[in-house]
């Protein structure tokens, strides 16, 4: 069946998140002799095949699930992607098909972001979901292929940045909109946006308080870093950075500081916060 409706079988989140876990729990296993039997072997990579080939139909088929371009893309493409670097040897016809479609397909995702950083499905799940899956994507690629996926800007992700830290109100909360959830902070997926395409060697430019502005409480999708192979590398030198300003006494929650009036007219958001009020004895 297929996640959010319809019958008929289809690539949706649901596969993508099978179709990921078990190309890495493949690879892995398959690195060294004797850790998977050869019975159990054929059996995954014959249903991972059939996993990908409703990836590929999604796409000549024009199925919604891929060709919506929202969040769904990407987190469906990374998948692809896996699958795709995992197989290369072994399926090498379809695996070219599979990175062919990847690199074509976020195009339609890249609309989603306008000039001014706004992510049009709203910030708290959505951006989240966006981000982490072209991330990991990007990284995969560079190590894999030695390029970057045309279709993600860095640019664009870098403006994402001050858009997320300026939807978090006085209280660490960020605000809800369309399809979002309310959630508190946020952990490296800002910081992420902000230094993405930037020298991985260079100083993160970030202090105490654009810190704690940014991530009040930590907040993380399941865990940012739980799959080693996504990673990217500039991303741990920006973590081993913040390190030092999470155990300072001074970065408690208090109030933000004054007013703040931002406006983003490109992605139709505005915003007014006003600090909290001062702690008292009563």
């Amino acid at each position: 069946g297929s996640c959010g409706g319809g019958s008929d079988p289809a690539f949706d989140l649901t596969t993508a998140e099978q179709t990921s876990f078990f190309v890495l729990f493949y690879d892995v296993m398959e690195s060294r002799p004797d850790l998977l039997s050869r019975a159990n072997a054929t059996s995954i990579h014959t249903t991972l095949v059939y996993q990908i080939e409703l990836f590929t139909s999604s796409f000549w088929g024009k199925k919604w699930q891929l060709w919506n371009g929202n969040n769904w893309t990407p987190h469906l493409c990374v998948a692809a992607l896996e699958w795709a670097i995992v197989f290369w040897h072994e399926e090498k016809t379809i695996a070219e098909e599979v990175l062919s479609i990847v690199n074509d397909i976020m195009w339609l995702h890249r609309p989603y972001f306008t000039e001014d950083g706004v992510y049009s499905e709203g910030v708290a799940m959505y951006t989240y979901m966006s981000l982490e899956a072209q991330f990991a994507m990007d990284a995969l690629h560079r190590a894999s292929f030695g390029s970057p996926v045309a279709a993600i800007d860095a640019g664009t992700l870098n403006k994402v940045a001050r858009w997320m830290a300026a939807s978090m109100s006085s209280d660490a909360y960020l605000i809800d909109f369309g399809d979002s959830h309310r959630k508190r902070g946020w952990d490296m997926i800002v910081v992420e946006a902000a230094t993405f395409g930037r020298n991985a060697s260079s100083a993160l430019p970030i202090d105490r308080d654009a810190y704690r502005h940014i991530s009040s409480t930590m907040y993380g999708s399941g865990g940012h870093y739980n799959n080693p192979w996504r990673v990217r590398p500039g991303a741990l030198a920006s973590a081993s950075l913040l390190l030092p300003l999470t155990g300072r006494v001074e970065n408690a929650t208090r109030p933000l500081g004054g007013a703040t009036t931002m406006a983003f007219s490109s992605g139709g958001y505005a915003l007014l916060r006003r600090p909290l009020l001062p702690a008292s004895p009563s």
